[in-house]
């Protein structure tokens, strides 16, 4: 793979050379490198190399990880300076950060120039972002509740980014396959971490795990320093096997090389990790991650999540935070989203009831995603839409199906249609396997063609998890059942008391307000969402 390196002059009357700036070779291993994308950098070397020069030195940074490097060792006094020549002043937390003492400021503007020039200044971060890596830096245990799309993937970049690369690694803990891929690519190509996705699917091959990974003989790091992992490649799975990352979460040297722990969809502990209701856990890994914890006692933990009401938190709280833990806490309910609940003609199976969704003409067409718990309904109503196009349409892609059991190949080119900025498909009909932490750009109508489990399924579009029993959980919580469950128990049977007074509520409701009391959000942009549609 060849790397893109620019050069450009530097003042003639300071007689420096060219400079060059490029990247190290070992850490850009897994994504190819734009230097146009990179604009600041070279004027943020040659600032830093005339700096150098004035003082009476020479050897300034010549790549764009070397200036990495002096924004991480870089004082207070030197971080002003820095952002008085780049960066617009509106676009610094100034009111958050004046709070703090001068160490804190520092991380923080620390943390603020990394992003910025990593991301060629198209992210800054904001209060919330600074908070809950400032936490992390600290090292103190911290949970993140903020909406999808809010920014948590820049929480966990900050603190990596803030690291040595020649020294230690990250773990991030994520739920599905597809949604780690999605992770790794912006990581990868956003933040330029480099990161590796491990489940099932990841090589086996030891010369694989000691190249990227860790080198159990030779106690030495791979050229990965970020490792996002599903919870089931931490334990034996239910035949016995032994995955080589429990093993190597077992070494005592791989884990003094961890710095950090995140949690991404933390909700998960609860939802999927316990059992509830006399039904057992639909992925008892999620619950077991106290035993990892153990592991790594001395090691701070973050988790982040959309949607944990009062009673979920609880459940996470004793699962993985210690009692001093930070909460950072943002809406999820937001103001310039309209919420609507629709009585279908006599059964979801009856098509015509879908007809809503397309456009005439077809050029004014929305962007709509469609989740649904059964994957042949999903597919049926797919067709049905594409059929309703004009004959020349039908084959142009608009109108597409999602399922997690189709092909690795057909499931990524789906989704690039769908949430690429030049993608082709308006309306996607799909499962959960894109309902969970996935940001998509420019959706104007999601909908959710079904009963949902409970609150937090509507809120976040969850997987079709069971209901269970657990002693941790709140018996009178609003997502309360009716009574215990069987394996057979059907979605009526299933649905939780917060569902059912959204649904059936004899007063209308403001489903603003409803949410918000759910998960005892009092933000003020709620607030001010629901007397906007007071009447």
């Amino acid at each position: 793979m060849s790397l893109g390196v620019c050069r450009i002059p530097i003042w003639s009357d300071l007689s420096l050379p060219y400079i060059d700036f490029g990247y190290d070779r070992h850490v850009s291993t897994h994504f190819d490198v734009n230097p146009h994308v990179y604009h600041h950098f070279p004027l943020l070397i040659l600032y830093l190399n005339t700096k150098l020069y004035k003082m009476g030195t020479v050897a300034g940074p010549k790549t764009i990880f070397e200036a990495l490097d002096s924004i991480r060792n870089a004082g207070l006094t030197e971080l002003h300076d820095h952002i008085c020549h780049f960066i617009d002043s509106s676009r610094i937390p100034l009111s958050y950060i004046s709070t703090l003492t001068q160490s804190q400021q520092t991380i923080c503007y620390r943390f603020f120039l990394l992003a910025y020039f990593v991301t060629g200044g198209r992210e800054a971060p904001r209060a919330m972002q600074l908070q809950a890596a400032l936490a992390t830096y600290e090292k103190r245990d911290s949970a993140v509740i903020a909406g999808t799309g809010s920014g948590k993937t820049l929480i966990i970049a900050l603190s990596i980014l803030l690291d040595n690369p020649s020294s230690g690694a990250t773990i991030t803990i994520s739920p599905l396959k597809h949604l780690q891929l999605t992770q790794a690519a912006d990581f990868c190509n956003k933040y330029k971490i480099n990161t590796i996705a491990i489940n099932d699917d990841t090589s086996c091959t030891q010369k694989f795990w000691d190249k990227m990974i860790y080198n159990v003989k030779a106690k030495t790091s791979g050229t990965a320093k970020h490792f996002i992992v599903t919870t089931e490649q931490m334990f034996k799975s239910k035949e016995g096997h032994v995955t080589r990352f429990r093993n190597l979460i077992r070494t005592l040297t791989f884990r003094k090389t961890i710095r950090h722990v995140f949690v991404d969809v933390a909700h998960f502990i609860y939802f999927a990790g316990t059992s509830r209701y006399k039904i057992p856990a639909f992925c008892p890994s999620w619950g077991r991650l106290n035993e990892i914890k153990i592991f790594l006692p001395s090691i701070p933990w973050q988790v982040l999540t959309a949607t944990s009401p009062s009673h979920v938190l609880s459940v996470i709280e004793a699962a993985v935070l210690r009692p001093s833990y930070e909460l950072v806490q943002i809406t999820s309910n937001h103001p310039n989203t309209t919420y609507a609940t629709h009585c279908i003609v006599k059964s979801l199976d009856v098509m015509e009831n879908y007809d809503c969704f397309l456009a005439g003409p077809l050029g004014h067409q929305k962007k709509i995603l469609l989740f649904f718990n059964n994957r042949n309904l999903g597919r049926c109503v797919a067709s049905y839409l594409n059929s309703k196009l004009p004959e020349l349409q039908r084959s142009k892609g608009l109108i597409k199906h999602y399922d997690s059991i189709m092909s690795k190949e057909y499931l990524e080119k789906v989704h690039t249609d769908f949430a690429g900025e030049n993608g082709t498909c308006k309306i996607l009909c799909t499962t959960s396997a894109e309902a969970v932490g996935i940001d998509f750009v420019d959706v104007d109508i999601v909908g959710y063609m079904d009963i949902p489990q409970d609150e937090c399924d509507d809120l976040q579009r969850e997987i079709d998890v069971k209901e269970f029993d657990n002693p941790l959980m709140d018996q009178n919580g609003p997502d309360r059942l009716r009574g215990p469950l069987k394996p057979t128990s059907n979605k009526k049977e299933r649905a939780a008391l917060s569902v059912i007074l959204l649904l059936q509520g004899h007063e209308p409701v403001c489903i603003h307000a409803f949410k918000a009391e759910y998960l005892h959000d009092k933000a003020p942009d709620v607030l001010w969402s629901i007397l906007l549609r007071l009447p």
